[in-house]
């Protein structure tokens, strides 16, 4: 009877746990102190350190993107509800997470039927530099760590996703050297990266057995990911894994049992989707989208929402099969249909695809056009001329 008592407490509830990161932003402000930068010498004394501290307290940042203060965040329970109802009051209606999160969340419970799930934004300095990340890295190591303590004592068991957005993604990387240092075994059952810059200071960790299984996203017509020649000892950035392994052999280790690069298309284009689709907000009429008319209807059902809210989706198609690790997710779209094709990009082969999303996706597209109010609606040059001039009055201040 004791033995019986026991197993019975002993079983523990699953809870998904998924934190997104954000990656650099306003990268140009890394020219007030260049030669720092690129030396990886950025002090808190500096300009460009100051100016982006500065920014980092600005609500408007919040707007666009899915990013929320610095550190780790919970979105409280309330927030997800009140958008499950399509009902999120107007201070949080104009933030970006909020709204991301919410559209991921409802495809996730749409998709896998997960119930179970709590959400977190994880804030780091957003400067351009490799050592800033490992930091950034260093601490988000221990706050994972405080919350699955927490989760535990608590009768659940966590599974773990990250989902991280260019540098966000090396900044999640870093989470395998702090484990070889710190040793609490930490375990990360899924990393999601989107148009993140795989550089060889980070590459290697991906083989390490605090990722279970790594989802590379990425753009051909991403002209940001791969031009990082500033933040590296290298001065090479990478699209894939698999780019950077032909560069350099000494990366080939296990590269085909866990790690998947997937190359994302609409109307089975390349040449669409930018950096910033995958996470900003209000995207889809800038370059490269705006010169190519044809997919006008893919961006209908997703304007002004980030590409990132389709993960749930992605990762449902992808997880079909572990024959392949080059993989083409293509978004279709066609006389009010939407649907989502995952193929084996070696062998052309269809692996799996969704049925008809108008229906989910319609809902989740009209609530974020009619509610997503933000501060200011600017492109991304307007908030570099913002960032200027914060930075000249940190000088003055």
């Amino acid at each position: 009877m004791i033995s019986t008592h026991l197993s019975i407490h002993s079983k523990k509830s699953v809870k998904n746990v998924t934190i997104f990161i954000h990656g650099t932003f306003m990268p140009g402000l890394a020219l007030l102190n260049p030669f720092k930068t690129y030396n990886q010498t950025v002090s808190p004394n500096d300009r460009y350190y100051k100016c982006l501290k500065r920014l980092r307290q600005d609500p408007v940042l919040y707007e666009d993107s899915i990013m929320l203060e610095e550190g780790l965040k919970k979105i409280d329970s309330t927030i997800l509800y009140q958008y499950s109802q399509f009902n999120l009051i107007p201070a949080h209606s104009k933030k970006g997470a909020y709204q991301a999160i919410g559209a991921y969340d409802m495809l996730s419970k749409y998709i896998n039927h997960n119930k179970n799930s709590d959400y977190y934004t994880f804030g780091f300095s957003g400067i351009l530099s490799d050592n800033y990340r490992k930091e950034a890295g260093h601490l988000l190591y221990h706050e994972l760590n405080k919350i699955i303590k927490k989760y535990l004592q608590e009768g659940y068991k966590p599974v773990i996703t990250i989902c991280a957005y260019s540098h966000g993604g090396n900044v999640a990387l870093y989470l395998s050297d702090a484990e070889n240092i710190y040793k609490e075994s930490l375990k990360i059952d899924k990393l999601v990266l989107y148009g993140t810059p795989i550089q060889e200071e980070t590459a290697l960790f991906a083989h390490d057995e605090i990722f279970k299984k790594i989802y590379n996203f990425y753009s051909q017509a991403d002209q940001v990911q791969h031009n990082d020649s500033f933040s590296t000892s290298s001065s090479q950035s990478f699209r894939t894994f698999k780019d950077l392994y032909n560069y350099n052999s000494r990366y080939k280790l296990d590269y085909y049992q866990k790690i998947i690069d997937i190359r994302l298309l609409a109307q089975d284009d390349a040449m669409i989707f930018g950096h910033f689709n995958f996470w900003y907000f209000n995207r889809y009429s800038s370059w490269p989208t705006k010169v190519k008319p044809e997919i006008e209807e893919v961006c209908s059902f997703l304007d002004p929402l980030p590409i990132a809210i389709l993960t749930p989706i992605f990762l449902y198609l992808v997880d079909q099969t572990d024959q392949s690790n080059q993989i083409d997710i293509s978004i279709l779209a066609d006389n009010q249909e939407l649907n989502i094709l995952a193929t084996d990009t070696i062998n052309n082969k269809i692996i799996s695809q969704t049925n008809n999303l108008e229906i989910v996706l319609n809902k989740i597209q009209k609530y974020a056009k009619s509610s997503w109010q933000p501060y200011t609606n600017t492109d991304e040059t307007t908030r570099l001329g913002v960032g200027i001039l914060a930075a000249l009055q940190s000088l003055i201040t």
